[in-house]
């Protein structure tokens, strides 16, 4: 069941997986070494809890604007200072992005719409159902707010310097940073 807060239409709960030390921030329709795919390194192995956060648009309805993952040992920081600006390019070309450990991504081919049991397919299925998000064994997936388009990956890193949160921003909004901070411990 969503959550709802005054600062957001709803919160959904992805679920947990386990991440290593290297993450690929990308569409799941571009196989490893893609151009506009973000790998991100010095992530803290562990596991890892991910969170939609949805707002109202009143031409396109409902629609992800933040995909985050936090470290389950670490909450989100409440304070925009808190965050890193690490990429502005995230691109997208089929509707979806989302987090992915590198070392469970596809080596070669993601596969394709029509193969339900492919990378691709898994994810296509996820973002094609409410809450258009979910998990799959690879990490997280959700609809990309507005769809195609290039979006910015921001993180958050702890005292050691290894990265403990990450999120895709697809439609910044007033209280973005306080609705982050609502995660704070394991699903």
């Amino acid at each position: 069941m969503p959550m709802k807060t005054k600062l957001v239409e709803s919160i959904h709960n992805l679920g947990s997986s386990q991440f290593g030390a290297t993450i690929l921030a990308t569409d799941p329709c571009y196989s490893r070494g893609t151009w506009c795919q973000e790998v991100v390194d010095g992530v803290l192995p562990g596991t890892w809890n991910a969170y939609s956060l949805k707002q109202s648009l009143k031409l396109w309805g409902t629609r992800t604007a933040v995909l985050v993952s936090h470290h389950a040992e670490h909450p989100v920081k409440a304070w925009s200072t808190c965050w890193e600006h690490l990429s502005s390019g995230i691109g997208v070309d089929s509707g979806q992005a989302g987090l992915f450990d590198a070392q469970r991504f596809p080596a070669k081919d993601v596969g394709d719409f029509e193969e339900k049991e492919s990378f691709y397919g898994r994810c296509c299925s996820i973002t094609l159902a409410e809450p258009s998000a979910g998990a799959v064994p690879e990490g997280f997936v959700t609809e990309s707010g507005v769809g195609d388009g290039e979006y910015d990956l921001l993180v958050q890193r702890d005292l050691a310097g290894h990265i403990v949160a990450m999120a895709i921003i697809f439609l910044p909004f007033r209280g973005m940073w306080r609705a982050m901070a609502t995660f704070k411990s394991a699903a």
